[in-house]
């Protein structure tokens, strides 16, 4: 019985750091939604370089045929090309990606309109109408202004892991106050 309260014990602590590291992660990208994405982008282009730099050591290092060699240098120059433009250009990430972002919606949307047009009638028909146009009208928003859309999209990323992240320290509390309430009642002279 010793080793599960030590295993519990140990799951409650990660827990709990895991769940305060969310809460501060979502209240930094709340707040402060340009900061983040830059910041992850960045550790991105360092996690890619990290690949880049793998690749060519394997280059060097590698006893396998000339063909493994050359993919193993083609894989470093272009994940080097990568992550450094990630690295020094950080911004023009973001934009590509809103962009991506935008035309997706777009489609999307164009679709759905379509869909909805042809498959259903009434009521149902007017509310694929209306999703389809918010898709296409937040696609043209996030091609046209595509920093505002990463921001509103890191705002919302942030929103989402800070009530995740609430939701999860109550859940730990209530099992540390259930844990803790079953080790009294085990203990009492009446049991």
């Amino acid at each position: 019985m010793d080793i599960w309260n030590t295993f519990f014990k140990k799951i409650q602590i990660s827990s709990l750091i895991l769940t305060l590291l969310g809460i501060l992660f979502g209240l930094a990208a709340l707040l402060r939604p340009n900061t983040v994405s830059l910041g992850l982008c960045r550790v991105m282009g360092a996690g890619i370089l990290i690949g880049a730099v793998s690749c060519l050591i394997s280059y060097f290092t590698s006893p396998f045929s000339r063909f493994w060699k050359g993919l193993a240098l083609t894989g470093a120059i272009l994940l080097g090309i990568i992550a450094l433009w990630i690295l020094f250009r950080p911004t023009s990430v973001l934009r590509l990606l809103s962009l991506m972002l935008g035309v997706m919606l777009i489609a999307n949307g164009a679709t759905d309109f379509q869909l909805g047009m042809l498959l259903f009638g009434g009521p149902l028909r007017r509310f694929s109408a209306v999703f389809a146009v918010v898709c296409i009208l937040l696609g043209i928003a996030a091609v046209l202004n595509p920093l505002s859309a990463s921001a509103l999209i890191m705002r919302l990323i942030g929103l989402l892991l800070l009530i995740g992240s609430i939701f999860g320290l109550y859940l730990i509390l209530r099992f540390y106050k259930n844990q803790k309430n079953d080790r009294s009642q085990d203990s009492s002279p009446l049991s």
